[in-house]
């Protein structure tokens, strides 16, 4: 009985760098590839935090949480988000 995945979060490429566009896609692609990989999914959570998508970025490290919860980097950068896009 394994916990159901969320969808793989899309984003609205309108006015985005098109390297950022190609790197989000390619997060986007490993995830579906292995929806069951902790590490795609904090690695899109990442990009998704790097590029101002802090809603999408919460969502993967939520994910990630789940998938590996031994893991300290994902509750950690989620942490992160936290503090620097809603402090209290």
């Amino acid at each position: 009985s394994r916990p159901a995945l969320p969808p793989v979060p899309d984003f609205d490429p309108t006015g985005v760098e098109e390297a950022v566009v190609v790197a989000l896609r390619k997060g986007q692609d490993d995830v579906r590839a292995e929806p069951r990989s902790a590490g795609k999914w904090g690695r899109l959570a990442q990009l998704f935090l790097a590029h101002t998508h802090p809603d999408k970025a919460d969502l993967c490290f939520q994910t990630a949480s789940r998938l590996a919860p031994a893991e300290p980097r994902w509750p950690f950068f989620r942490g992160v988000l936290h503090r620097r896009y809603d402090p209290a």
